[in-house]
């Protein structure tokens, strides 16, 4: 009993204890507050107060008076002066996402796509950013080049920074360098602009281990670089360029260079498909989408009121999205003027001066500024009425909304100036002009058929971003990667055979080929290596009933190839990733006849210097990677190349022919078909930009000294007879005078 008591005592001392503390507490608190109470209304405080509201208006002022190009030079000037030299900025868990990358590639090879932007990731939710998102969500990796630069005065070095940022699942959000910060809207770069951009690329090719990237072009300024960049790209043309104000006057030809170029022009409209249709036949209308669930929920539950909007009075007439010159003010006014008891809500950043003059003199015209996308749909749900005043100017007729199937994902009312590509969906919505505007919005509001909201919600879930995503991922599938058909010769060698057939199923990352082994008559232990691959897809297996020689050989299996592009590949090789698109892309050059790689050992100018572990890929992979992003984009014309690996198309493969037969075994025959390309005018390229492992030689190597001597010398002779020459012997690169 007399512990029980103890243990009361103990706990009332120490909850009088508490009860102590949280008064002294409370005191702190209040005489914090009594601090906070006399600097509000001190005298210095109200000062600072006008002095913030006076510099607020002046900045604000600024932006609406100064053109855009304007200030980007001021800030340009400003970081060019007094700003330190970037360095390369990218957290270590990208990092180490980046090193796992090569990992993770899925059978039919994830894209790497650099996305070379129109607007800058974080400023508005729109089309560049939502197809990015779609094609993420599909397992390839995005990488988003911003449309602003890191001021990087030290143009001499091979690579130059970056700044990265994590933006989603396969999504990060770059910052190139250049010699100043470029107004990509009007802005011509320089030659150092240029070779700073590119160093900067090569930066991100090396530390996100990237090999086989394709560009997605979203504004005609980047036609500066892509020249140079040498890398497969399609345009995303999502608006009439020419028709924005602080668009240089340089853009059309530009813009008509990407039309001609692109691998494939997306349009996101009727208007703009007839614009390409001038310069290519390679173009397919993508129009833009909504995000269905994203802003339909607004049928289907309670959303929170954010602050802004919550005391305005209903019935609301809504807009969001750019506020600039297309926004029509007139009808603004009529409707304002006309229906004072409507409250006009207008979200976004305003760049039209009448409307900010409009929003002074009508008390109903509230401008709420940009909101983020996530906070869209909450806004939306206030609205009783959504429109869309745009002038109809060529800038305009171009334009297929974003918006209009946010809109209807909602299921409200939409009244709109008649926009030529949402013509279709006259039956519900309201179109108008500025003389019935007003009548229109009325109408919406009075609205009462209910099949219209089932109808507009079915409108946007057909139209989605997801599918829009599915036809922009099938599209580059069937066009950025022709067939390519890879013949093997084997004979003999069971170990290093597999290993090269290994190589090339395994580090390809190529989606679209077929292998064909052909295997001349080997041992028994060899053709049991080759039958081993009869059940793996896209691979052809053809068992030779003698030894045809190097060059039938290989005739048997050009034969059977159905690819646009043919490479002939020994089987003492091994691949690294992206060796077959980046041949593909140097032999898609025009009048290129032959191309191949650098490589460690051959016999001419293909060899490097290089020094590696070829029993350790990742060693192997390492080291050719440096060297190969290193001299990215670069070739060497040859006169000569080794049928150790090479690449043509199947019309130049059609109007040369079979390698010569009469070489036999071995031998020559790679130099006779070179020859013969160049007697077609063609060209020989070695791609700096690719690496292939060769062992070299291994079936030559069996031969006795005296049988490959004699075979070496009648094939010479069989040669310079053939083309009335003398054999120059090859040499190696440093060796050229």
């Amino acid at each position: 009993m007399k512990s029980v008591k103890l243990n009361a005592n103990n706990k009332d001392r120490q909850i009088r204890r508490l009860k102590e503390r949280i008064k002294s507490k409370d005191d702190e608190i209040n005489k914090l507050f009594f601090m906070l109470n006399k600097i509000y209304h001190s005298k210095t405080w109200f000062l600072l107060s006008i002095y913030k509201k006076v510099i607020g208006f002046f900045i604000k002022t600024i932006k609406i008076v100064t053109p855009v190009w304007f200030r980007k030079k001021v800030l340009s000037f400003y970081q060019y002066i007094f700003l330190k030299v970037p360095k390369t900025s990218v957290p270590p868990e990208i990092i180490k996402e980046w090193n796992s990358w090569s990992k993770n590639y899925t059978e039919n090879s994830n894209l790497d796509i650099l996305n070379f932007s129109v607007i800058c990731w974080d400023f508005r939710y729109q089309r560049p950013q939502q197809l990015a998102t779609e094609m993420a969500k599909k397992g390839h990796r995005i990488f988003y080049i911003e449309n602003e630069f890191l001021t990087f005065k030290n143009y001499q070095k091979t690579l130059a920074p970056i700044r990265v940022e994590k933006r989603g699942t396969n999504i990060y959000k770059v910052i190139l360098s250049s010699h100043k910060n470029l107004f990509i809207y009007n802005d011509i770069p320089t030659k150092k602009d240029i070779k700073i951009i590119l160093a900067s690329i090569k930066t991100l090719l090396k530390l996100a281990n990237i090999s086989s990237p394709i560009a997605k072009i979203d504004h005609p300024f980047w036609s500066y670089l892509i020249k140079d960049l040498q890398i497969p790209y399609f345009y995303d043309c999502m608006d009439n360029h020419q028709g924005f104000t602080e668009s240089g006057s340089n853009l059309p030809k530009q813009e008509q260079f990407l039309f001609k170029t692109s691998l494939i022009n997306f349009v996101s409209s009727n208007y703009l498909f007839k614009i390409a249709q001038k310069y290519s036949s390679r173009n397919i209308i993508l129009k833009n989408a909504g995000d269905y669930k994203h802003f339909n929920k607004v049928l289907s539950i309670k959303l929170p009121t954010p602050k802004d909007i919550k005391n305005i009075s209903h019935p609301i007439i809504g807009y969001y999205g750019a506020i600039a010159q297309w926004f029509d003010t007139k009808i603004l006014e009529a409707v304002a003027k006309a229906n004072p008891k409507y409250s006009i809500v207008l979200i976004g950043e305003v760049t039209n001066n009448k409307v900010q003059s409009l929003a002074l003199k009508y008390r109903n015209i509230y401008l709420l500024g940009e909101k983020k996308y996530q906070d869209l749909p909450n806004y939306l749900q206030q609205f009783d009425v959504c429109i869309i005043p745009f002038i109809l100017n060529e800038l305009i007729k171009a334009t297929h909304p974003v918006k209009i199937f946010e809109f209807f994902a909602t299921g409200k009312p939409v009244v709109s100036t008649k926009l030529p590509e949402i013509e279709e969906y006259k039956d519900i919505m309201y179109f108008a002009n500025k003389n019935n505007f007003n009548d229109q919005v009325d109408r919406a509001l009075k609205e009462k058929d209910k099949t219209l909201v089932k109808k507009r919600t079915n409108i946007a879930k057909e139209n989605d971003w997801q599918h829009r995503g599915e036809t922009l991922d099938q599209c580059l599938q069937k066009n950025i990667f022709p067939k390519v058909s890879i013949i093997i010769l084997i004979y003999n060698n069971p170990e290093m055979s597999k290993d090269s057939i290994d190589s090339v199923l395994n580090r390809s990352f190529y989606p679209n080929m077929e292998l064909i082994i052909v295997d001349n008559n080997s041992n028994e232990e060899t053709k049991d290596v080759v039958k081993s691959y009869s059940d793996c897809k896209n691979v052809k297996i053809i068992l030779n009933n003698k030894n045809y020689g190097f060059a039938k050989g290989n005739n048997i299996g050009l034969k059977k190839a159905t690819g646009d592009y043919l490479i002939l590949l020994n089987n003492d090789i091994l691949v690294t990733p992206g060796w077959i698109n980046r041949l593909v892309f140097h032999c898609q050059k025009q009048n290129v006849g032959l191309v191949g790689p650098v490589t460690n050992s051959i016999g001419n100018e293909a060899k490097i210097d290089i020094v590696y572990d070829p029993k350790n890929i990742k060693d192997l992979e390492t080291k050719a990677k440096n060297y190969t992003t290193s001299h990215w984009g670069e070739t060497l014309n040859l006169e000569n190349l080794a049928a150790f690996c090479w690449i043509m198309s199947k019309n130049t493969y059609k109007k040369i022919g079979d390698l010569d037969e009469r070489f036999g075994r071995g031998m020559f025959e790679d130099d006779d078909y070179c020859v013969r390309i160049k007697k077609a005018r063609m060209e020989i390229l070695c791609a700096e930009d690719v690496f292939i492992h060769h062992y070299g030689e291994v079936s030559f190597k069996k031969i006795r000294t005296e049988e490959y001597q004699k075979l070496f010398n009648d094939n010479k002779k069989l040669f310079e007879t053939k083309w009335n020459t003398t054999w120059i012997p090859h040499v190696y690169r440093n060796q050229k005078i």
